[in-house]
């Protein structure tokens, strides 16, 4: 499982520790989330793709997922898949952005502190 760790610290820009990761189909991959900044509540991943749906929200794939941050800790979990079609056999960029932020509105981010546009690589090269 590929493990992506984004730190927010107080007053500074985030970091994130595998800007860019590989992850084959059919792997798991978590994000972990640390906030000493006491303004962020929420964080989004979000990949760019549309049919990057690596993400279950009660039961909808989809490619973007909110989590809140409790006690200055929040977790993402997603599954690289291709829903039924064959991976491909050359890497596949996979653009998508992190987003902190002090609320949602109409699950969008709002009050937003920090945005980051890390990569992960998919498909099954071989």
């Amino acid at each position: 499982m590929a493990e992506i760790f984004v730190v927010f610290p107080p007053n500074d820009q985030p970091t994130v520790s595998h800007e860019i990761e590989r992850v084959p189909s059919g792997n798991r991959i978590s994000w972990d989330f640390v906030s000493c900044n006491p303004r962020v509540h929420y964080v989004i991943v979000e990949f760019d793709d549309p049919e990057a749906k690596f993400f279950n929200d009660n039961g909808t794939e989809t490619n973007r997922i909110w989590k809140q941050v409790k006690h200055g800790k929040a977790f993402v979990h997603g599954e690289v898949r291709y829903n039924g079609k064959k991976p491909p056999k050359v890497p596949v960029w996979g653009k998508y952005n992190v987003i902190g932020c002090e609320r949602l509105v109409n699950d969008q981010p709002d009050g937003a502190i920090y945005e980051l546009d890390p990569v992960i690589v998919t498909g099954d090269p071989g």
